[in-house]
């Protein structure tokens, strides 16, 4: 683990201020994420750890990859702090069983659900692309008041790097609302009941949003988003069963240029 340095101490302190705005507006209690649950890595040991993506949070702990571009950290620090700030739920199960004669304990700590992703008996995942464009969404807007009265100056360049989006799903999403919604004040009060449903691991906001969905367009999409995982592939499919089709053509062009 490195130590950190004074830009990377700076943006933690500035997430955090940000965080704790957003939770003030939703009128929900502040969350803080110690200094010292923030683990900083090299590239090479993050991968020699096999965790995925730039960044990743296990348990509360959150790891990232060390970057010398500030924006490029902030987009990753931001979205895991999001990932441990919200509702978390974990499952202790206690087995016992016979082994040589004699009964073998064993305590199994898994965990049960993640903001709006939720790990049911079955295999698969939950909410597990909904979670992610909630999470992004919301990192975007902390990263947009950091970079505007946090004590880190960026440039142009940089502020614009700050709205790029991790994954699609946070377009999906806006398109989905866009479709419902008239007006950006309209978007903007889901979009926040959104946020307390991450933060409170409900599901209030997405069954309306399903239901004024159905009442328009004449079916329930609250299936089809629970299905949704975190791919960029999952994406394009749901944007496409939702009529998205220029969204989920911009997608699949994006899938092909990364793989070539």
């Amino acid at each position: 683990e490195l130590e950190k340095n004074e830009d990377e101490l700076t943006l933690i302190n500035d997430t955090h201020v940000a965080l704790h705005d957003l939770l003030s507006e939703l009128d929900l209690p502040k969350v803080s994420v110690p200094e010292s649950h923030i683990h900083i890595i090299t590239p090479e040991n993050y991968k020699k750890c096999s965790f995925r993506g730039r960044g990743i949070t296990y348990f509360g702990q959150i790891y990232l990859q060390r970057s010398s571009d500030r924006s490029r950290f902030l987009r990753d620090l931001s979205h895991e702090m999001l990932h441990v700030a919200s509702m978390r739920v974990t499952l202790v199960s206690h087995n016992k069983e016979l082994k040589n004669g004699k009964d073998f304990h064993s305590v199994r700590i898994g965990e049960r659900q993640s903001g709006l992703e939720f790990y049911p008996k079955e295999k698969y995942k939950r909410f597990e692309g909904l979670n992610e464009a909630v999470i992004e969404l919301a990192a975007a807007e902390l990263r947009q008041q950091i970079s505007q009265k946090g004590k880190t100056h960026f440039d142009k360049w940089e502020k614009d790097k700050l709205t790029v989006f991790a994954y699609p799903h946070p377009n999906l999403l806006m398109e989905v609302l866009g479709r419902i919604f008239s007006n950006s004040e309209e978007i903007r009060h889901w979009k926040l009941s959104l946020y307390r449903d991450l933060f409170e691991g409900t599901y209030r906001s997405i069954k309306q949003i399903g239901q004024i969905w159905k009442k328009r367009f004449g079916e329930n999409i609250v299936p089809l988003l629970s299905q949704m995982d975190g791919s960029d592939e999952s994406a394009a499919h749901v944007a496409a069963a939702l009529g998205l089709n220029e969204l989920a053509q911009m997608i699949r062009t994006q899938i092909q240029e990364t793989r070539t």
